[in-house]
Formats: structure tokens, sequence, C-alpha cells
């Protein structure tokens, strides 16, 4: 054990800088068996490194005090708790759902093959669909091409179901492309459900089969691991394994699974994907720095925004660069939709365009949207013209 704990503490040196902006972060992980404390060593010390203070306890432990006076204790909540049935835990799914809709909450939930029905309702909860239980994700044209290291830290799964994939979430800066190493559940996604996204995906060779059955139940567009977002940026991730960030595939030589995991916590529990605007205001051109109150129709005007991405790494916040920000100027409907122009090393983002020739009241709103990002929602209120300036009929 003393040996396993020097390979992690080498291993996660690089992890020791990362903590929550707002310090600390209260943790409550739920287990199924204290096993897992010796089989995830490196999560829970990828957590420590990033800013958690964490309370592990068994999922049916009377110690568990998880809401008092009507406030939740912690900030986030890790189930890795697959056996976890309503009966049995002292937190039940109803007090999950009241902790996620709680502001800024977040959860990471770690199934397996045979999560139970606890699990599967929390998931379609999100628009997270579990394949059935007992079936696991194969697929034959997946060569893993391990080290002679790699085989003895694998030595108990050679007869197992092991895949690899590349299929991770498209982003430039929230995750890291490469092999992941993969035993586990398969699952689909809510395509009407806005919020959740796969964060990683199995190859299309992939299918989701009952062995013993001998029965293909999911063969299109399988997720591995999902993600989800609220309304209020709260964000939660479910993966259909246990396994994927376990001590013995996170030392793989050759696959990307120790950096995937700790991409997936910085993303989960907010750290990385995290915007803020500053500065909103809309001018004359040739009256930089003061807002008026009001416009005369037909007037240029001109919106700026500044917005901010916040870097783990230098903790702290630097210009998000992003072509593809829009403005609506709107009343009712959107009368101008325009893209906001900025230069990439500057958090300013603005664009000149003329009033329009109509009576009302109208907002200048920036609503955007991008998958494993905060959302921005940006309104001003501005009145387009003097009313004394109408022509009198």
């Amino acid at each position: 054990v003393k040996i396993r704990l020097l390979l992690f503490v080498v291993a996660f040196l690089c992890l020791s800088a990362f903590c929550a902006e707002q310090g600390k972060q209260k943790t409550l992980v739920l287990v199924d068996n204290w096993v897992t404390t010796d089989t995830h060593m490196g999560l829970f010390k990828m957590m420590e490194d990033l800013g958690h203070e964490l309370t592990i306890e068994m999922h049916s432990s009377p110690k568990i005090k998880f809401q008092e006076f009507d406030e939740f204790k912690y900030d986030n909540l890790v189930l890795m708790a697959p056996s976890i049935i309503e009966t049995s835990t002292r937190i039940k799914l109803q007090k999950v759902l009241e902790f996620f809709d709680s502001e800024g909450k977040n959860i990471l939930i770690m199934g397996d093959v045979d999560s139970k029905k606890y699990n599967r309702l929390l998931g379609a909860k999100f628009g997270i669909e579990l394949d059935p239980q007992g079936s696991r994700v194969v697929d034959p044209n997946s060569y893993i091409n391990f080290t002679s290291e790699g085989k003895k830290f694998l030595q108990d799964f050679q007869d197992s179901n092991l895949i690899s994939t590349s299929k991770i979430l498209d982003s430039k800066h929230l995750f890291t492309p490469g092999k992941v190493v993969y035993r586990g559940l398969g699952m689909k996604l809510d395509q009407n459900n806005r919020g959740v996204f796969s964060i990683l995906s199995a190859e299309p060779s992939a299918f989701s089969v009952i062995e013993n059955e001998d029965k293909i139940v999911n063969s299109r567009e399988i997720v591995l691991v999902a993600g989800y977002q609220s309304y209020y940026n709260n964000r939660l991730v479910f993966s259909g394994s246990l396994d994927i960030c376990e001590d013995q595939f996170l030392l793989l030589s050759g696959t990307n699974n120790m950096k995937f995991c700790k991409e997936m916590l910085l993303w989960n529990f907010k750290q990385t994907g995290v915007l803020k605007t500053s500065k909103p205001m809309h001018q004359r051109p040739d009256e930089k720095g003061i807002m008026p109150e009001n416009y005369v129709m037909r007037e240029w005007t001109e919106y700026l925004l500044e917005i901010y991405e916040w870097n783990h790494n230098s903790k702290n916040w630097e210009a998000f660069d992003d072509e593809k920000v829009q403005l609506e100027f709107h009343m009712l409907d959107p009368y101008y939709r325009v893209y906001l122009g900025h230069n990439e090393s500057s958090p300013v983002y603005s664009v000149t365009f003329q009033l329009p020739d109509k009576l009302g009241i109208f907002q200048f709103k920036v609503n955007y949207t991008r998958t494993g990002y905060t959302t921005i929602r940006e309104a001003t209120k501005v009145q387009p013209f003097i009313i004394a300036q109408v022509p009198v009929r």
C-alpha cells in the first residue's frame, strides 16, 4: 500500500497547484464498500489536489449528515455506489434532485454493469438512459496494445471486455484527445434534452451486449460518459464505468485515462469551461464611455461586453476567444442578430450598427450557449429614440 501511495504522490505531483477559486470545496463521496477507497486512491488524491475536502462514507452509513436546518452541508456529491437502492441509502433520490437544484451544486455518478434502479432513475432525470443491467460494451475492432507493465496491472482483467476509444468531446480547452480504456455499461441520451451531451463515446464498431443471453441491446451512438449542465450552470457527470478511473487504469502507459479523469473532474466541479462577463455597455460611437438613456431612431450605436474564461492553471480570469458570440437587438423577437467582433488577445467583444426606424422598447441581449461552457445571459434595455422627436400627425 505504501509503494502504491508513493507512486501516486509522484504521478499526481503536477496537480498540487490546482484548487477551486473559492477555496476548499466540501465533497461527500458515497461508496458501496471500503474496497473502493483502495482501488481508487488516485482518484481521491486528484480530488484533494483540486481543492476538495472529502468525506467518504458507505451509502448506508448512519453517520451521513447531508443536510441540516434545510441547508446542504456539501458543495458536491460523488456517488461511487452502483448497487445503491432507495431503501438502503441514507440519501433518498428526491433529496439528491433537490441538492442538484440548489445554487452551485454538482454531482458525479460512477456506475457499472450492475447499476441498480436508483442510479438508473437518477440518470433518467437528466436525459441519460442506461443499457439493461448485466450488459456491457464490447468492440471487436478495439485493439489495446498494453506494455508488459500494463499487462501485469491488468492480469485480473484479461478475461473481461476492455475497449479503447478516442471519441472525446471536441473542445479546445476542456478535454485532451487520446485513447481511453473502458470497461462498463453503455448509455443513450435523450436528443430532446438540451442540457445533456456526450463527453466520451464508443467507436462505431462497438455494441452493447448481455453476454450470458448473447443479446445485443444497443449498437448505435453508445455513450460511455455523459455530461449535463442545468439552466443555472450546475453540472452532473455520469460514467457507465467505475473502473475507468481505477488505479490500475490510471497508471497504464500509452493510455489517456489519467488525463481524462482529471479533466472530467475539472469540468464537473466547475474549474474549466467557466465564463464570466463584465462591463456590458452601449454608447454612441462618437461619445465613448457614456451610456445614453435613449437614442434617436436610425442613430448609430456601439455595444461592448467583456468575456473572460477561468484558467485553472494560472488561477486567473483570461480573455475568452470565440468568433461566434452573437448580439440580439430584441423587441419581442430579435430585430437584429449580429456577431460580436473581438481581438483574440482582448476580452472586449463589440459591434456597431444602426438602430431601426421603429417605435418600441428594445434590449441588447447576449445569450451564449456552447457545449461544455457555462451559459452567458446579458440583457440591457434601451429606448431607441426620444419621444419628442416622433413626428406629430
